[in-house]
């Protein structure tokens, strides 16, 4: 639900952007009208408030705080924390500034269980989710021939900065592995897409073969919290 919405609001403030790089999209083409994502986007948003105050208030406390901290960072996001502007000439801050939340959403089905008391678990799970999310990020937009309107990590930083963005949110990720004990297990995966990105430099038109290992690290790393409890 959160990503669902999380991918209608991007249509809606890409929407200027889409109309040069991205003609063949749905708002795009004329498929839907802007005002017509709008009011989905109104209407969910509506049902995920209510949602999490339903969860907070009849079921589990934790959970559905952060279900409402989702939902509030999600309208946030939206509205792009009302510092558009100043957000986007700062493009690293802006990413951090949206992959951040990776942690609450990987708190709230923990907390869910309300017999689970491992806080400190559920904060390193969130931590390698956000690493290896923050990784699928950058990956899936390494097209070279990507119009420069849509300011993508290559075109703000160049291949060689984008690299280390890369590497350092691996970092992350492995740190949350490592604190979980299955650094072995994961570290694999998200090694493999660090030495993948040197593609970028040979072969950069083999991009997509980055963003595939990306994809399938980001969802081992999903599973993370249920593969840790195996065993114990």
């Amino acid at each position: 639900l959160f990503f669902c919405v999380l991918r209608l609001m991007d249509e809606v403030k890409d929407f200027d952007k889409d109309k040069i790089a991205h003609p063949d999209r749905p708002l795009p083409r004329g498929v839907l009208t802007v005002n017509d994502v709008i009011g989905s986007i109104k209407l969910t948003y509506g049902l995920m408030a209510i949602i999490g105050l339903l969860i907070t208030f009849l079921y589990s406390l934790y959970g559905g705080l952060c279900f409402l901290l989702v939902t509030l960072w999600l309208g946030l996001m939206y509205k792009e924390f009302f510092i558009p502007k100043w957000l986007n000439q700062h493009p690293l801050i802006y990413a951090i500034s949206h992959q951040i939340l990776m942690i609450a959403v990987a708190a709230y089905p923990a907390f869910l269980d309300t017999s689970f008391k491992g806080s400190e678990k559920i904060f390193y799970m969130g931590l390698t989710m956000l690493g290896s999310f923050f990784t699928y990020e950058v990956c899936r937009k390494l097209n070279p021939k990507s119009d420069p309107v849509l300011g993508t990590y290559l075109v703000a930083f160049g291949p060689f900065n984008t690299f280390f963005i890369v590497l350092g949110a691996s970092v992350v990720a492995w740190f949350g592995a490592h604190m979980l004990h299955m650094s072995y297990f994961l570290i694999t995966a998200q090694l493999l897409v660090v030495i993948s990105y040197l593609l970028v430099f040979i072969k950069p038109d083999k991009y997509k073969i980055v963003e595939g290992i990306a994809s399938a690290s980001l969802l081992i790393h999903l599973w993370c919290g249920p593969i840790s409890l195996i065993g114990s």
